[in-house]
């Protein structure tokens, strides 16, 4: 503590009680004999218990409505785009200097799609399942399920393979084999974000293995963009939140 707050204690202290306060010089300090405690701050408020929302548009539309007025007014909040999958409405710091905070009013929250994790080895019809329901259909789409489509337990036999690209022997029908170059990166829209934003393409190097044993063969999709897709996924939402929000309506900061 500084020596001026010191001596606007000891001061205080001897206006209180009447008499003086001892104190010592040291190093060019002065410092008090007596025991000096700073009074506890006040306890803060309990900050709200945040709303939830499944959509963006649910959570403008709170925005934009009156709700918690009173309680936002002495000090303003902001939107901030955390990931891909939420979105919080913060409210600026309050309280004092030394015991500042800051709650979370409300968010909007998208939940990941279970079922498949990138990297593990599936079954080609339980692969084909994940396709149909995890991705939206573009051409490379197409292309993976007719290959994964078409093979069968005695048709996973590679061909070539450097370890990224790779030629099976695939089965068309029950009467025809032939041989097929699986595409080595394919660029999927898996669904990974809130759905009224456009879901952002990517690359996945597809892999196949035969299963050995009478087992079934096996496919997996592993991500080739070092997760870059969140990035642009975040400024997606940012940019589907400010299309929501009405600015004649609703003034208000979103930051990503």
């Amino acid at each position: 503590m500084e020596g001026s707050a010191v001596n606007a204690i000891a001061e205080l202290a001897k206006l209180a009680e009447g008499k003086p306060i001892k104190t010592i010089e040291l190093d060019g300090r002065t410092f008090t004999v007596e025991h000096l405690y700073e009074p506890p701050a006040p306890p803060a408020p309990p900050a709200p218990n945040a709303l939830v929302f499944r959509t963006l548009k649910a959570f403008v539309e709170y925005l934009a409505s009156p709700h918690d007025d009173e309680y936002l007014k002495p000090k303003p909040a902001f939107v901030h785009v955390v990931s891909p999958n939420q979105v919080l409405l913060v409210t600026g710091l309050y309280g004092s200097p030394h015991h500042a905070d800051r709650a979370v009013v409300a968010a909007a929250t998208w939940e990941e799609l279970e079922g498949y994790a990138w990297g593990r080895w599936v079954d080609p019809e339980t692969f084909n399942v994940i396709l149909q329901t995890h991705f939206e259909e573009t051409e490379d789409l197409k292309r993976v399920q007719e290959l994964v489509g078409n093979v069968k337990s005695e048709a996973v036999q590679t061909v070539e393979d450097d370890g990224v690209s790779q030629r099976v022997q695939v089965r068309a029908g029950v009467v025809r084999a032939s041989e097929q170059q699986a595409p080595r990166v394919v660029e999927l829209k898996p669904y990974r974000t809130f759905l009224e934003v456009d879901q952002v393409a990517s690359p996945f190097i597809l892999r196949l293995r035969g299963g050995g044993d009478g087992r079934l063969p096996e496919v997996a999709l592993f991500e080739a963009d070092g997760g870059a897709w969140r990035l642009e996924a975040v400024k997606r939402v940012r940019e589907k939140l400010l299309e929501l929000i009405n600015p004649e309506v609703l003034s208000i900061d979103v930051y990503a």
